[in-house]
């Protein structure tokens, strides 16, 4: 991108950013009404699923196959209360 006239490393990275920012918005998004994205997951915040979705828990099906430690390996201010509400919310995808 450097090599574009009038792009410098301040516009490249801005470009960057939002580049990331778009692929992020739309991993976490439901692709096509598709009920299987991790924010259909109650108390699961944008900046929770970036986690586990970089630790490749991307899907509602990904995070029902984890344990309550593998939450808690993801980010460690999850109770296990929490955790295990969010995973048995996760499981009923296989009712």
């Amino acid at each position: 991108l450097l090599e574009i006239e009038g792009f410098d490393d301040e516009v490249v990275d801005a470009l960057k950013a939002r580049a990331n920012d778009a692929i992020l918005k739309r991993a976490l998004s439901n692709v096509n009404g598709a009920p299987n994205s991790l924010m259909e997951i109650d108390g699961m915040t944008e900046e929770l699923a970036a986690k586990f979705m970089s630790n490749n828990v991307k899907t509602v099906e990904d995070f029902a196959d984890c344990s309550i430690l593998d939450i808690q390996d993801i980010d460690e201010s999850i109770s296990n209360d929490d955790a295990g509400n969010m995973i048995m919310q996760a499981r009923k995808i296989w009712e």
